[in-house]
């Protein structure tokens, strides 16, 4: 809840990717749920996934969630938080 003004935002995010990717890569059927303290780093967040979504798709799935209920991630909707896992490789 913090906000330290340090400019040190871009190394955060950039912190929780690939945190995220490291766990989706040793856990692959699990699921990451995640939203921002406040409606504005919600926000903040739907921004960063619409910068890297072309990018992202191709490994992931990435839904938005709005009273709990999810749909594909759709960039110019509000959504109260986030769920990303990794797709299922069709054989």
């Amino acid at each position: 809840m913090s906000v330290s003004n340090n400019q040190d935002m871009e190394t955060i995010i950039s912190t929780i990717i690939r945190t995220i990717q490291v766990f989706l890569t040793f856990q692959p059927t699990a699921k990451v749920l995640f939203m921002g303290s406040t409606p504005s780093r919600t926000r903040l967040y739907r921004g960063i996934i619409n910068n890297y979504l072309a990018q992202a798709e191709q490994i992931y799935e990435i839904h938005g969630i709005i009273d709990w209920l999810n749909e594909p991630f759709q960039g110019h909707k509000t959504y109260e938080a986030f769920l990303i896992f990794q797709k299922t490789i069709k054989k």
